[in-house]
């Protein structure tokens, strides 16, 4: 691309400008900056780091030294948020770029205002020849640069080697949780070097919860179920729900939505370019008017950060509170209510009133400056440690199970769950209704809809990589509903270019944030098939053909049930991947492209990267009220 761009660039005169995140404002995975900008200027292009969200945890070099290995490393320009730091609220942003950038902007600025004029006359405006004078017009933040430069002195202080030795012991300590979770799904794989920045969502299968509740309401076990091969379908936890709880139960602040390089997170997602525009479509009405009843309906994830300066206590607290939700949240969604207006959920028992705090209640009556401060009513004594904290949550947890099996117990969302029930775009959910969960735990069947719904659409792993215990386990029949929209061929040799499975070992320290692994016990074989921890992709939806629009005729026309068994490889080498996709010029109609014929889709485990160039949780008070709220909300 940049051979191609950069002869273009030179027949028109001009340069080739690329500008890249150093992070993931969504995953949190490190780029290498110099390898990149070395090869941009290889091709005599210019070179933009965005430092937004790696500049609180890395270290930034303008200007690499040669023992790097890397010819032209240096950075063109860098900026970043201060905002983002230790203190950094209010602070202005820093961009920081070679003199030679603004050679063009000598006689003019970008934007003229005050205090960049040199001198002028009637016809003719001079501006000032320094370049911060000159592009910074108006009253600059005198009091705000002061904070932004002792935020950086404070994070200076601390030391980036320090820094960056506490952010690879929290990115090992979270895979060691979340590895234990089967239905918890980390975006952005584990086997790349990251900050400890998490975006997940929370899987729910009716088998998983059936299991939970160790009964089945037709007799029927799990064993007999996997004989006869019955359909399973996924569905998530909302996104908005999950930062709720996490709010609500534990004071956790956390963002959720799809913000943040929308594209790169539909990637993520699994979401390809014709099922986002019929999400589009679902959500916006041609008049370019919000759907409130449809807001629901856009897909998301959680996000959460854990701080370097946090004590292990309370990241042990924050990543329990996690496993917990992910494991246990189900069960809290009946007695929750969604607000179409607001996007929030809430507890239905919680009939607090929360106030927010305004200008009109500050009065300065007499001379005087007086404020009303807001009455906040207590639900009882705060928890004295983050422990009790946690077992609060369970107890109430097995409360709320205890009262759902009860015939009387009626679901707070009701109305909600009747109106996807009837919606013609229900086919398009992706979520868990209330009253499905009231189903699970109750082990009888789900409601029927007029519209069916058979499970989410979209699954993390389908386009970009993802973490998932649970799917990674070989053979597993949750990725049979996964692949049902490929167009691979029955007779297709391996598409990784083997004539049989490949298998690789993979070492211990797999879910460490560095790439060293260490001996282990286990043979090679057992450990890459028996292994549950690891990261998947389906390489044959990865190049499943986008063109086609996704329609409800043709998503029913695909749900047929395939009987072959799905492998799982894990390959050694990503480009080998590349290099043997092939692309299908079959069904070019959508009724033929979603044409189901028993396929044996290739899923596989791919070691290395690529690198592609949120709503802050409800300040209401806990339901159990902590000693403090946790901010993780980045």
């Amino acid at each position: 691309m940049l051979r191609k761009e950069s002869k273009l660039a030179k027949k028109i005169g001009c340069k080739v400008l690329v500008c890249l995140s150093a992070a993931s404002n969504v995953t949190g995975i490190l780029v290498d900056t110099v390898k990149i900008s070395s090869l941009v200027h290889r091709y005599g292009g210019i070179i933009f780091w965005d430092y937004a969200t790696a500049a609180p945890y890395v270290k930034i070099d303008m200007n690499p030294s040669k023992s790097t290995g890397y010819k032209d490393a240096y950075k063109d320009a860098v900026f970043f948020s201060v905002h983002k730091f230790v203190g950094g609220p209010q602070t202005p942003g820093i961009l920081v770029a070679k003199k030679s950038l603004f050679e063009a902007g000598q006689l003019f600025p970008h934007t003229s205002g005050g205090g960049t004029v040199e001198f002028v006359r009637r016809q003719k405006t001079t501006y000032l020849k320094d370049v911060e004078g000159r592009e910074e017009g108006g009253t600059p933040a005198i009091v705000e640069s002061i904070r932004a430069g002792m935020v950086i002195q404070l994070q200076q202080a601390i030391g980036m080697d320090i820094i960056a030795q506490r952010e690879e012991q929290l990115v090992m300590r979270a895979w060691a949780k979340f590895s234990n979770c089967p239905n918890l799904i980390v975006l952005g794989g584990s086997k790349v070097k990251r900050l400890a920045i998490f975006s997940f969502l929370v899987r729910h299968t009716r088998e998983q919860a059936l299991q939970q509740t160790s009964s089945y309401a037709d007799g029927d076990n799990l064993l007999q179920r996997r004989r006869r091969k019955v359909p399973e379908s996924c569905l998530f936890i909302h996104h908005d729900f999950v930062c709720a709880l996490l709010n609500d139960l534990f004071g956790i602040q956390s963002r959720s939505g799809c913000a943040c390089a929308g594209p790169y997170a539909l990637d993520l997602l699994g979401i390809n370019e014709n099922l986002a525009t019929s999400y589009e479509e679902a959500l916006i009405t041609q008049e370019n008017d919000e759907i409130p009843e449809h807001r629901v309906l856009r897909p998301g994830f959680t996000r959460i950060n854990l701080p370097f300066f946090y004590p292990d206590e309370e990241v042990e607290f924050i990543l329990d509170a996690i496993v917990f939700i992910a494991t246990y949240g189900w069960y809290f969604l009946p007695f929750y209510e969604y607000n179409p207006l607001t996007g929030f959920w809430h507890y239905a028992s919680d009939h607090r009133t929360v106030t927010a705090k305004h200008l009109h209640n500050i009065s300065y009556e007499r001379g005087v400056m007086r404020y009303k401060k807001a009455a906040i009513e207590s639900n009882g004594e705060a928890p004295k440690s983050l422990k009790d904290c946690l077992t609060s949550a369970r107890i109430l947890q097995q409360t709320l199970a205890s009262m759902l099996r009860q015939p009387n117990c009626k679901i707070s969302n009701a109305k909600v769950d009747q109106y996807w029930m009837n919606s013609q775009f229900n086919h398009l959910r992706w979520f868990l209704l209330s009253s499905e969960a009231a189903a699970d735990m109750r082990n009888v069947a789900r409601p029927v809809a007029r519209l069916p719904n058979q499970g989410s659409p979209w699954h993390p792993g389908c386009i970009e990589r993802c973490f998932c215990p649970d799917l990674a386990r070989t053979k597993n029949a949750h990725l049979r509903r996964l692949c049902e929209y490929t167009e691979a061929d029955e007779n297709d040799e391996n598409q990784m270019g083997f004539t049989k499975p490949h298998e690789m070992a993979i070492p211990a320290r797999q879910y460490s944030n560095s790439r060293s692994g260490s001996s282990t016990g286990k043979s090679a074989d057992a450990e890459a098939s028996d292994s549950p921890h690891t990261d998947i992709i389906c390489m044959q939806k990865h190049n499943a053909d986008r063109r086609n629009k996704y329609t409800p005729a043709a998503y029913h026309g695909a749900r047929c049930h395939l009987d072959d068994e799905y492998e799982i490889q894990q390959v050694a080498r990503l480009p080998e991947i590349r290099s043997s996709f092939r692309k299908s010029s079959r069904r070019t109609k959508s009724e033929q492209r979603y044409e189901c014929a028993p396929l044996k889709n290739r899923w596989v485990s791919p070691p290395g990267p690529v690198m592609k160039p949120f709503m802050q949780a409800s300040p209401r008070t806990p339901i159990f009220p902590t000693r403090r709220p946790l901010d993780c909300s980045l």
